[in-house]
């Protein structure tokens, strides 16, 4: 803060800096009948500060008295929500340009005050419409305790004078710091591994609400609850990634549009009584009795009759055909990510098997999968629900005809040779409300061949059970390019491709979640300059064109991306051969520590997917252990790699190289002012060379945790 008097007028300034601080919780995941899953989590988390300072201009002959507003917002996908607090070295405001011994200080109140009661020579802060307050360093001003979009908190900073005070610069700086609270293991990030034959408690991230899981005889792990999200209060942003459904299906669920099957409007529920005929092509969901339980429930799960969903909303609105449209199985839902429906009939049958593993056996079976029933269905053309008949429907994932899916039927009536538990195989209609129960992908036998995203690979045994010499095509969440990617002889996962993230269109968020970076938001928007910092201390990445100016600079980060999907012709192997992009290493970081000359040591962030990384370099490196792999044999290993001659970009010589030697970035540390790399010609292999890092160079990402 700057106190600034000329004559009689003092100017009251707060320098603002924000500072982000993600915190994880570990907790104990031991499968007790009542244990919940905790384990590390990773959320979103974004602080915003305004630009410019705060300028409190006070004189005591005509405004004694003055105050700014100042507000700050925060956005966060964190389950269990934030924590925002304001700090400062101190509770006093010393002036500048001080000559005498003692330095000049405007005191923080020591009490609550109104304007009117606001103590002379004093300042303070007040939130919303309460009473002005003292400083004190490290008070919370703000939380939540679920995800929020753009909250805001509001402060009003005053100070009061009179001709005691001495003229002059008063000044602080206050750090806004936000903090992810801790939280539990969501059910989106529950590996196979941690659902066992004892119940537990996992939580959606989607909206909080907790379900009983458990591996059950058939193999597979089963949410013992049925589904209870509500997709029409549940922001956009929260459901993306978060479900069972690709982020085009989501916007569409929730913002209408488009064509085809998908929603042509946004979901609907049943508080709006707007029903009278048969839609089979818009998503509408009953929430009213979500929390009631069930007059009959069986076993450890609540018991709670949970979302009713038309099956266009099921599908969590990707199979929005009409009546006569439908084709084939629904491959998207509503289920949280990792999770899908279950199928029906065929060879795959899910409900089928579990029910021939009970032998269809009514008590057994109720009891394990906590079935209930009475929960009837909900009919959105009349507006109203059937529990009449004493039954249950369960959604499944298989087409039964044109107009309906594969369903489970649970009734305590007779059904099948005497049971109550089957296949419906005529299928439910798809117009009508059922309910869903939730099976977790089993990614025990999955290898990469069963991925889509490289964000995904969350479990190590997919590297042990992929063979070696398997390739695939993944794409990358932080942009959506596609990258062919393989297991090598060194048992490792390689991106085969060369990296092509464009740092300056990728988004804040997009950088923070789904890369490894740590100055995601400093990368993108640059710290103000002010008289502390004459130039930014975390600049903005600089872009070049083809020929354009590329400064040997070590505290820029700098890509070029003009040869982005220019392919090198006579590329080995299985990858596209495309250039890629080129980085500075501070690029290559992230902006992160590494974006200072005198940066010392191995980097531990770059921008590569998250899970993956940038190999390690050096003897006992990581491209030295993929050569031994080959025996030493440079063709071998250029084939198995599927590296371009790719070249690199400085300052003086924008095509060096290229079509003849290919360079590429490790995370290791070779000198003072350089990197240890790999560098590749048509004959040789150098897996140690050492390269600067002010020059525009590949990148290759690793998985092998």
């Amino acid at each position: 803060m700057i106190l600034k008097r000329k004559n009689k007028t003092l100017i009251l300034t707060l320098f603002s800096v924000a500072l982000l601080s993600i915190f994880a919780f570990v907790g104990d995941s031991t499968h007790a009948e009542s244990a919940r899953y905790t384990t590390d989590v990773s959320p979103a988390l974004r602080l915003t500060v305004p630009s410019g300072n705060i300028n409190i201009t006070v004189d005591p002959s005509s405004k004694p008295f003055d105050s700014k507003d100042f507000t700050v917002t925060v956005d966060t996908n964190n389950l269990t929500g934030y924590s925002l607090s304001m700090n400062s070295d101190s509770t006093d405001l010393v002036k500048t340009n001080d000559s005498s011994k003692t330095m000049s200080t405007l005191s923080a109140l020591d009490g609550g005050y109104t304007q009117d009661t606001f103590e002379t020579n004093k300042w303070g802060y007040k939130i919303g419409n309460t009473n002005y307050i003292p400083f004190v360093s490290g008070v919370n001003i703000a939380s939540s305790n679920a995800p929020v979009n753009n909250d805001s908190t509001t402060l009003n900073f005053a100070a009061k004078v009179d001709y005691a005070q001495p003229a002059g610069e008063y000044k602080t700086t206050l750090n806004f710091t936000a903090v992810a609270n801790p939280g539990y293991l969501t059910i989106q990030n529950l590996d196979a591994a941690y659902c066992t034959s004892d119940p537990a408690i996992a939580i959606d991230a989607r909206d909080g609400e907790e379900y009983w899981i458990q591996r059950l005889p058939d193999g597979n792990c089963w949410m013992l609850d049925n589904l209870r999200l509500d997709p029409v209060s549940t922001p956009l942003m929260v459901l993306k990634d978060n479900t069972n459904a690709s982020n085009e299906t989501l916007a569409y669920l929730k913002n209408g549009g488009g064509s085809g099957r998908y929603a042509r409007e946004a979901v609907i529920s049943e508080q709006e009584n707007n029903f009278g005929s048969v839609v089979y092509d818009k998503p509408y969901v009953a929430v009213s009795k979500k929390n009631e339980v069930s007059e009959v429930a069986y076993g450890v799960g609540s018991g709670k009759k949970g979302v009713y969903y038309n099956f266009c909303a099921a599908s969590a609105g990707s199979y929005c055909y009409t009546s006569d449209d439908g084709v084939g199985n629904a491959t998207e839902d509503i289920c949280p990510a990792g999770w899908r429906l279950p199928t029906g009939t065929g060879a795959e049958d899910w409900w089928k098997t579990v029910g021939e593993i009970y032998n269809y056996d009514k008590e057994t079976m109720a009891r394990d999968f906590s079935l209930n029933i009475v929960a009837g269905t909900y009919s959105f053309p009349n507006n109203s629900y059937n529990t009449s008949s004493s039954f249950q429907l369960w959604w499944a994932s298989t087409i039964a005809q044109s107009n309906s899916m594969t369903q489970l039927e649970f009734t305590d009536s007779v059904y099948d040779n005497n049971h109550i538990f089957g296949v419906n195989t005529v299928g439910g209609v798809r117009y009508n409300g059922q309910l869903t129960r939730c099976v977790l992908k089993d990614r025990d036998n999955e290898t990469i061949l069963d991925y889509e995203y490289m964000q995904d690979i969350k479990n190590p045994g997919v590297i042990e059970r992929t063979e070696i010499g398997a390739v695939t095509t993944l794409k990358d969440r932080t942009d959506g390019e596609e990258y062919v990617v393989g297991k090598l002889a060194d048992g490792n996962l390689w991106m085969l491709d060369n990296y092509r993230l464009d740092l300056s269109t990728a988004s804040v968020d997009s950088l923070t979640k789904y890369t490894n970076t740590s100055n995601a938001d400093w990368l993108k928007n640059g710290r103000e300059e002010s008289e502390w910092w004459p130039t930014p201390l975390y600049p903005l990445v600089a872009k070049t064109a083809d020929g354009g100016s590329w400064e040997n600079s070590y505290n820029v980060p700098y890509i070029n991306t003009a040869y982005k999907d220019t392919v090198i012709s006579g590329t080995p192997g299985a990858g596209s051969g495309k250039i890629g992009v080129y980085y500075n290493f501070c690029a290559a970081t992230g902006n992160s520590y590494y974006c200072d000359r005198n940066s010392t040591g191995n980097t531990t962030y770059n921008i590569c997917p998250k899970g993956w990384r940038m190999p390690t370099g050096g003897n006992d490196g990581e491209y030295k252990n993929l050569y031994d792999a080959y025996n030493n044999d440079y063709n071998a290993f250029r084939t198995a790699l599927s590296a371009p001659l790719s070249g690199r970009y400085t300052g003086y010589d924008s095509d060096a190289n290229r079509g003849s030697i290919g360079y590429f970035w490790t995370g290791t540390q070779d000198t003072d002012v350089g990197m240890s790399g790999l560098r590749v010609t048509s004959a040789m292999i150098v897996p140690t060379s050492n390269e600067d890092r002010p020059y525009g160079i590949s990148i290759r990402c690793l998985y092998n945790k």
